[in-house]
């Protein structure tokens, strides 16, 4: 089943310190244009809208981007991309949402349209595997597991792998990946201003 517009939101986190990159990464150039806007251009046009979350601080800085549905994250969670999650799924009107990082600016927009079409009514979360690991920021959520991962917090829980692993979900494994993100270009994510330039060799 093809996604319905009004059946997915996209979920666009920039609420991190990028202490390692040293300024906003949201808003870091890469040919001519911020990378958040990039992101923004690859996600599916199959979809409600697009939520940005950031923290409080960062807003004035991203509120001119009219395409996008600006929320805050909550302070009183520990920092970290599980209470990011946890506000955007909560600022979400559609039963399911994508989940992106602002510094993927080669996210694979066919690989999330496979996300949702595979997923089952029962499923939680379908979060895909690339490199032996998990990459629960280039993920399909359903709505509903918001309070769940919103439990997990309060318990203590930090780690968004950690959160996910307690409530359940499906992984969707590297071979079905590379049906569409053949290198896995769009899990590529910046840390350093020097991985900008390894952009150019990894596209698409």
């Amino acid at each position: 089943m093809e996604p319905r517009p009004a059946d997915v939101t996209a979920v666009i986190l920039a609420g991190g310190r990028s202490t390692r990159f040293g300024g906003d990464k949201a808003l870091a150039t890469w040919r001519g244009r911020p990378l958040v806007d990039h992101v923004l251009d690859r996600l599916p046009s199959e979809r409600a809208g697009a939520v940005l979350v950031v923290r409080k601080e960062q807003a004035q800085d991203h509120r001119v981007r009219g395409r996008l549905t600006l929320v805050h994250d909550d302070p009183a969670l520990h920092e970290g991309p599980l209470r990011g999650v946890i506000r955007g799924l909560a600022a979400c009107r559609t039963p399911w949402a994508w989940v992106v990082a602002c510094d993927q600016p080669l996210v694979s927009p066919a690989l999330l349209l496979a996300l949702r079409r595979t997923a089952a009514a029962a499923d939680l979360a379908v979060i895909p595997a690339w490199g032996g690991r998990l990459h629960p920021l280039t993920g399909l959520y359903a709505v509903q597991c918001g309070p769940l991962l919103q439990e997990c917090s309060a318990g203590g829980e930090t780690s968004l792998v950690g959160a996910l692993k307690k409530i359940g979900f499906r992984v969707f494994e590297e071979d079905d990946c590379r049906l569409w993100d053949r290198r896995g270009a769009g899990f590529l994510n910046i840390n350093r201003p020097g991985q900008l330039a390894l952009l150019e060799g990894d596209e698409p």
